[in-house]
């Protein structure tokens, strides 16, 4: 998962809720709504912020998911050795990994002590009303966040236009996510009449994986691969040129396990950074 550095103008504030003034519910997630406004801390980069605080032991994974229909949301989970308002190399960052408008984030802890969930949006200036949870579950623990495990798969159906995010290669990309544990087999399937077809998947980490016409075939791209590590890995549906539009279909599902690894190119890694600063990754 790739980090974006944004700072805090001013020092973290532990809101009541966040520091243990609410009763988690029967999934164990502390669940808050907020607004963001102009009244609110800002970052450096001029999104506005809220702040909440969960305490977790190493081997534990913190679970944080926000939603909302008046922003695009963005969460930040810092560990505790990040200093406030400073840069923080190690926090981790997630926009639209749940369907629907939807940030979340699924990350070991490798810390003891108060992390610091910031609820904040993808575009400075944006305001509105947004719901955000957070948790704390055992190591071995699942998410309970629905729709976000790989579970059973899943299909879906969209299109590559203008205005969606670019690669820095400047093709238009749409982005899912699922979270998978080490040893479960999946099989990614992007298929389009309109465009050339480009998939990546994306690693916990920064290794990626990547196909374009899949067995000669120019509508179709596909990756089968065992995964090698628990957590967060992303789908990135793109096209061959820039500039390339139109519907796809794209299916994601469990797949059996293969000592053989990956069906498609060969792992590549690193991101090339838009001039916006944004972080999406080379193809």
């Amino acid at each position: 998962m790739t980090t974006r550095n944004r700072l805090l103008l001013a020092a973290c504030v532990c809101f009541a809720a966040g520091c243990g003034g609410s009763e988690p519910d029967a999934d164990g997630f502390v669940r808050e709504s907020g607004t963001l406004s102009g009244s609110d801390e800002e970052l450096v980069s001029g999104e506005f912020a809220d702040d909440y605080t969960v305490s977790a032991q190493p081997g534990e994974w913190i679970e944080v998911a926000m939603t909302s229909s008046e922003l695009d949301p963005y969460v930040i989970l810092r560990p505790p050795s990040c200093p406030e308002g400073g840069t923080c190399e190690t926090q981790v960052d997630n926009d639209d990994f749940v369907g629907g408008n939807g940030a979340f984030v699924w990350h070991e802890a490798d810390e003891a002590g108060r992390w610091t969930v910031i609820a904040t949006s993808a575009e400075p200036g944006e305001e509105g009303a947004y719901e955000v949870a957070y948790r704390v579950a055992p190591a071995g623990g699942a998410p309970a966040t629905p729709g976000v495990a790989l579970g059973s798969g899943r299909t879906e159906r969209g299109e590559l236009a203008d205005g969606d995010a670019t690669l820095g290669s400047q093709e238009y990309v749409d982005t899912y996510g699922f979270v998978g544990r080490a040893g479960e087999g999946v099989s990614v399937d992007l298929r389009s009449s309109a465009f050339d077809p480009y998939l990546i998947l994306q690693m916990p980490g920064e290794d990626q994986l990547d196909n374009d016409d899949w067995e000669g075939a120019r509508d179709r791209a596909r990756i089968e691969h065992t995964l090698t590590a628990d957590g967060m890995y992303r789908v990135l549906v793109t096209s061959y040129r820039p500039g390339e539009s139109g519907p796809y279909t794209l299916e994601i599902r469990p797949g059996e396990a293969s000592s053989e690894g990956a069906a498609g190119e060969a792992a590549a890694s690193g991101a090339a950074p838009s001039e916006d600063g944004a972080d999406p990754f080379a193809k």
